[in-house]
């Protein structure tokens, strides 16, 4: 390979030029896109080991916003997890639930009986063993693990 570096290789199974560049002579570069007229960046290639440029900063070991509440839209805070898999804020969650429990009793439709039921405010499924207090969801510590 090292005698073609640079050098126009024509390839037979097919008619197109190939120009071989060896990897330490590859560099990128973007536009700052500020006004829509920049200057050309350099941007290095990133090796295995990392980047240790202090510009970059290690992203936080919690990072929570990688997590949105369906129902707040914001990230997650007291995070909990329903049995159907869903992950809401601990207030979102239980002020839906409370909110649609009112609603079947403000309907006329007795305790405990379809529509007065603990539901997934996403995906309406039954709470099962829901207590008001906790019970019937699983609170969560999110972290974020990225594999280098």
């Amino acid at each position: 390979m090292n005698g073609n570096v640079g050098q126009t290789v024509k390839n037979e199974d097919e008619d197109d030029d190939v120009v071989i560049i060896p990897d330490e002579e590859v560099t990128f570069s973007r536009k700052d896109k500020d006004k829509g007229k920049g200057k050309a960046v350099e941007v290095a290639p990133l090796t295995e080991e990392g980047n240790d440029d202090p510009t970059f900063p290690a992203l936080p070991e919690n990072l929570l916003s990688t997590y949105i509440c369906p129902i707040c839209l914001s990230t997650v805070t007291n995070a909990c997890l329903t049995p159907c898999g869903h992950v809401l804020c601990g207030l979102c969650l239980f002020s839906a639930v409370k909110s649609g429990i009112k609603r079947g009793l403000d309907l006329g439709i007795p305790l405990g009986r379809e529509g007065t039921t603990a539901r997934c405010p996403v995906c309406r499924a039954n709470l099962k063993g829901w207590d008001g207090k906790g019970a019937g969801v699983i609170p969560l510590r999110i972290r974020t693990i990225t594999a280098v």
